[in-house]
C-alpha cells in the first residue's frame, strides 16, 4: 500500500521545524542585538556620570580652597601692598605649603600671583613668572594669550590656559581665574591638574576618548584624538553652545556625530565647562554576524533537533491511521491505493453491515414544576407565562426578594472509573437533599437542576454573609458524606422574580472564576470585586481612595470621586442591566467596607430603617441611583465628621497633657508621632487647629511659664542650669525664647524678682 499521507506529515513537520529554527533565531539574534547596544550604552552612561562626579570633586574641592583663599588676610595683605611685601608673599607661601599633602593626595595644585607683582606663589617655592610658565609647560602663544586675558577687563572671571589652536593638551591642565579682593586688590590663581590623574585614562579602548570641552575647545586623551567631531558641532548637537549653561547644570546628552556616538554631561562646578566621551558607533552588521557567529552550532542543533522531532510526530500522529488499516484489514483487502481511500471504502462496508442497530436514548423528564423554574431561570419564558407559571404552581413568595444559589458538580467523566452511573444519579439526589435540609433554615426553598452539572436553589433571604454562611455548612457536609467537592455561587437578590434570570446569570459569571478565587467552595460578588475584571469602571485603588476620603471627613473630594465614577459607568446605555447589578453591588461592598471601618452598622448610620440594599435596587433610574449614592454616602461623610471631631478633641488633650508631663526633656514633633502612632503632620495640623499655635510656640511658652515658675521658688538659679531644667540643651537659645515672650532675658526677671523681694 502506498503512503502519501505519512510523507506529507514528515515533510510538513520539518518545514514547520526549520520555520521555527529560522523565526527563533531571528528572533534571538535581534534581541541579542539589542541587548548587547543597551547594555553598551548603560555600561558607557554608568562611565560617564561616574567620571563626571569624580571630576567635579576634584573641581569643587580646588575651587572652594580658591575661595577660601580669597578671603584670608594674609592674601588680601600680599595683592593690597603697591610693592612686593615679602612678609605677606611669605605668609601666603605657607599657607600654600601648609596645603601640600591635600594637593598630592587629590592630585592638584593652587599658585596665585597679584596682578601687579611678577613673583609667582606655589606650594613649594616662588618663582617670576617667566620661570612659572616654563615650569608649567606654556609656550609663547599660551602666554601671550594668559596676558591678555589679565589686562582686559572684558573676559570671563575664569579662562582655561591653552592655546586656542592645540589639539592636544601638555601635562597639565591648568584653570587661570582673575579675582578682585576687598578693596580692589587683584590677583591670578592657578589651578591646575595633572592630565594623566584628571583624565580616565582610555589608551586601547578601540577608538574610545574622553575629553574636556571649555567653551569652543576640547582637549582629548587618546589614540583618536584627531578623529573627533568639531566642539561646535557638539554644542549645536548638545543643545546649545556653553555659554549660555550654568553651574549646577549636570544634564547628560547623548547623540550621534560625525561617525561617533557622544555622551556629552556638564560640570555641576563650572561654567562653561563639559565632560565629552566619544565612543565608535556599533555597528549592526558586525554585532550580528558576531553573534551569528557564537549561536551556529545552537541553531544548527535546533534544526537537527526539529528534524527528528518532525520524524517523530508525524509517526505518531500517522498511528491512528496504521491502527484503522491494521483494524480494518479483515474486512476489506489490501490494494495498491493509498490510506484514506481504504479507510473510506472500508468504512462504507461496515455501515451498510450495522444498518440494522439502533441506540437508545433515555431522557429524564422534569415534573411541570421543575421545567417551569428551570424555564424561569434560563430565561425562556415572557413575563405574562412567568406571571401565569407563578399563580399556578404557588410560587408567591418570589415576587419578593429572592436570591439564586448555583451549585457545580464536578464532572462525571472524573467519577467513572469509580462510581456506575445509577450511583452517581443517587449520590446527586442525596447531596442536593443534605443541601435542602441546610437551606431549609431560611424557609421555603425550591431546587431544580439546570444542566447536566449545575443545580439552582431560590430562598426568600437577601443578606449575603447568612446566605454564604449556611450555604458554607451545606457544602462541608457534602463533602465529609460523600468526598465530593461542590462549588456554589450566590448570585445578587432579585428584587422580582422577572429578575431572577440576570441574577442566575451572574450567579453562573461566579462560577467561571472559580480558579481565579483560590477554589473557595462558596463564591460571593464580594469575592469577585477585587478581581477588576468586570466590564464596568472601579478600580480597587480608586475605591480606597474613596474610603479614605470618606473616613477623614474629606467630604468635597469624596464626593467629586463618585461623580467621577458615576460618570464613567453611567449615561449614554454605558452599562447594560446585568453589568449595572454588579456595579451596584460593588457600591453596596464599598459602604459595607467603610462602615466596617468605622465599627457601625447599617442602623447606626440610616436609623430610617431602610437597608443600603433596598435603597439602592429599588432605584428606577440611573438618576436615581446617582441621587441616592450621593445622599448615603453624605450621611456617611456626616457621621464621620461627627466622630472625628470627638476623636481629635480628646487626641489633642492627651498631646497637651503629654507635653505639659515631658516639657523638661528635648522632646520634638517626632516624639509625639511616635507616642500616639500618628503622623508629623497630622499632629500639627491638630494642635493648630485645637490650639491656635503651633506644637514649637505651645512647647516654648509652656517653658517659659515653667521657668518662671522655678525663678519665683529660687531667684539665685543659674541660666545654665534653668534652661536645662525646662528641656532647652543651650542656654542661648532659652535666653532668646525666654526673651520673645517675656521681653527680657531670664537674668533681667530674676534681677526683677530680686528687688521686689527686697
Amino acid at each position: 500500500m502506498k503512503k502519501p499521507f505519512l510523507r506529507k506529515l514528515v515533510a510538513a513537520y520539518i518545514m514547520i521545524a526549520l520555520l521555527y529554527t529560522f523565526i527563533a533565531g531571528g528572533v534571538h539574534l535581534y534581541n541579542g542585538y539589542r541587548t548587547m547596544e543597551i547594555q553598551l550604552q548603560d555600561q558607557r552612561a554608568a562611565f560617564v556620570k561616574q567620571t563626571q562626579t569624580r571630576l567635579d570633586m576634584k573641581l569643587s574641592v580646588a575651587f572652594n580652597y580658591v575661595n577660601q583663599l580669597r578671603g584670608k588676610q594674609d592674601v588680601l595683605d600680599y595683592a593690597r601692598a603697591p610693592t612686593s611685601n615679602n612678609y605677606a608673599l611669605t605668609q601666603v607661601f605657607k599657607e600654600l605649603s601648609g596645603n601640600m599633602n591635600a594637593f598630592t593626595n587629590l592630585e592638584y595644585q593652587i599658585d596665585l600671583v597679584a596682578l601687579h607683582d611678577s613673583t609667582v606663589i606655589t606650594p613649594f617655592s616662588t618663582m617670576s613668572r617667566p620661570h612659572y610658565y616654563e615650569y608649567m609647560g606654556l609656550g609663547p602663544e599660551v602666554v601671550n594669550r594668559l596676558e591678555e586675558y589679565e589686562s582686559n577687563g572684558q573676559w570671563s572671571k575664569l579662562h582655561l590656559v591653552t592655546s586656542a589652536s592645540a589639539a592636544k593638551l601638555g601635562d597639565r591642565i591648568i584653570f587661570a581665574r582673575k579675582e578682585t579682593l576687598n578693596g580692589g586688590a587683584e590677583a591670578m590663581f592657578f589651578i591646575s591638574f595633572h592630565k594623566e590623574t584628571f583624565l580616565p585614562s582610555l589608551k586601547g579602548s578601540g577608538g574610545e576618548d574622553f575629553g574636556i570641552l571649555f567653551s569652543d575647545e576640547i582637549w582629548v586623551d587618546g589614540a583618536n584624538a584627531e578623529d573627533r567631531p568639531a566642539a561646535a558641532a557638539i554644542l549645536s548637537a548638545a543643545g546649545g553652545d556653553s555659554a549660555g549653561d550654568s553651574a549646577g547644570d549636570t544634564g547628560y546628552s547623548v547623540f550621534k556625530l560625525d561617525g561617533k556616538v557622544v555622551h556629552v554631561a556638564n560640570a555641576a562646578v563650572l561654567n562653561n565647562l563639559k565632560y565629552v566621551y566619544f565612543t565608535p558607533e556599533t555597528s549592526f552588521g558586525a554585532s550580528l554576524w558576531t553573534l551569528l557567529r557564537d549561536s551556529s552550532l545552537v541553531y544548527t542543533v535546533m534544526a537537527l533537533m526539529g528534524i527528528a522531532l518532525a520524524f517523530f510526530l508525524a509517526n505518531r500522529m500517522y498511528r491512528p491511521v496504521r491502527n484503522i488499516i491494521g483494524i480494518f484489514k479483515d474486512y476489506n483487502d489490501l490494494k495498491e491505493t493509498d490510506e484514506f481511500s481504504f479507510i473510506q471504502e472500508t468504512a462504507s462496508t461496515i455501515r451498510e453491515i450495522n444498518l440494522g442497530l439502533r441506540e437508545t436514548i433515555s431522557n429524564n423528564r422534569l415534573s411541570l414544576k421543575s421545567k417551569f423554574l428551570r424555564d424561569l431561570l434560563l430565561g425562556m419564558l415572557n413575563n405574562e407565562q412567568a406571571m401565569q407559571g407563578v399563580d399556578r404552581y404557588g410560587l408567591e413568595w418570589v415576587r419578593r426578594e429572592t436570591t439564586v444559589i448555583l451549585f457545580d458538580f464536578p464532572d462525571e467523566q472524573g467519577w467513572e472509573d469509580e462510581y456506575s452511573s445509577e450511583a452517581i444519579l443517587h449520590i446527586r439526589s442525596q447531596t442536593m437533599g443534605i443541601i435542602r435540609e441546610h437551606i431549609m433554615e431560611f424557609g421555603r426553598c425550591e431546587s431544580v437542576e439546570l444542566d447536566y452539572s449545575r443545580y439552582a436553589i431560590l430562598i426568600p433571604e437577601v443578606r449575603v454573609h447568612r446566605i454564604k454562611q449556611m450555604t458554607v455548612g451545606a457544602v462541608a457536609s457534602v463533602e465529609a458524606s460523600f468526598g465530593i467537592h461542590i462549588t456554589a455561587a450566590v448570585g445578587p437578590p432579585a428584587l422580582q422574580f422577572l429578575q431572577l434570570k440576570e441574577a442566575c446569570q451572574l450567579a453562573g459569571r461566579l462560577l467561571e472564576q472559580r480558579l481565579t478565587l483560590h477554589k473557595q467552595s462558596v463564591l460571593t460578588y464580594e469575592d469577585l470585586a477585587p478581581l477588576q475584571n468586570l466590564n464596568y469602571y472601579y478600580p480597587l485603588d480608586m475605591e480606597r481612595e474613596l474610603i479614605i476620603r470618606v473616613l477623614q471627613g474629606k467630604g468635597d473630594q469624596a464626593e467629586e470621586l463618585l461623580d467621577h465614577i458615576l460618570d464613567e459607568n453611567m449615561g449614554k446605555g454605558k452599562l447594560g442591566e446585568g453589568t449595572l447589578q454588579f456595579f451596584l453591588y460593588a457600591c453596596i461592598t464599598t459602604i459595607n467596607r467603610i462602615l466596617q471601618h468605622m465599627s457601625k452598622t447599617e442602623a447606626d448610620i440610616f436609623p430610617e430603617g431602610r437597608s443600603v440594599y433596598d435603597t439602592l435596587w429599588s432605584s428606577r433610574s440611573e438618576e436615581q441611583i446617582r441621587e441616592r449614592l450621593h445622599l448615603l454616602l453624605r450621611r456617611l461623610i456626616q457621621v464621620t465628621e461627627e466622630k472625628n471631631q470627638e476623636l481629635d478633641h480628646s487626641i489633642v488633650h492627651q498631646m497637651i497633657d503629654y507635653m505639659h508631663t515631658h516639657y523638661h526633656q528635648d522632646i520634638a514633633l517626632a516624639d509625639l508621632a511616635k507616642h500616639f502612632n500618628l503622623s508629623s503632620n497630622y499632629i500639627s495640623y491638630l494642635i493648630k487647629e485645637h490650639i491656635g499655635d503651633n506644637f514649637k510656640d505651645y512647647l516654648n511658652e509652656y517653658r517659659v511659664k515653667q521657668a518662671k515658675r522655678i525663678i519665683n521658688d529660687n531667684p539665685s538659679v543659674k541660666v545654665n542650669d534653668l534652661a536645662g531644667m525646662v528641656g532647652c540643651n543651650n542656654a542661648n537659645t532659652f535666653i532668646r525664647i525666654f526673651k520673645k515672650y517675656e521681653g527680657l532675658s531670664p537674668g533681667q526677671y530674676m534681677k526683677q524678682q530680686t528687688n521686689g523681694h527686697a
